[in-house]
């Protein structure tokens, strides 16, 4: 297995996950806080 750092390209992807996921995690129930997140992930 290859364990590698998330690229810039990659946030597209991690946004349809975390999207998926989004309800367990408090704090991104907006599309301003998903869009902080995306932000803060780049």
């Amino acid at each position: 297995m290859d364990i590698e750092f998330g690229r810039e390209s990659d946030i597209d992807n991690w946004m349809k996950l975390v999207n998926k996921v989004k309800n367990s995690f408090p704090g991104l129930e907006t599309e301003e806080a998903l869009s902080e997140h995306r932000n803060t992930v780049l």
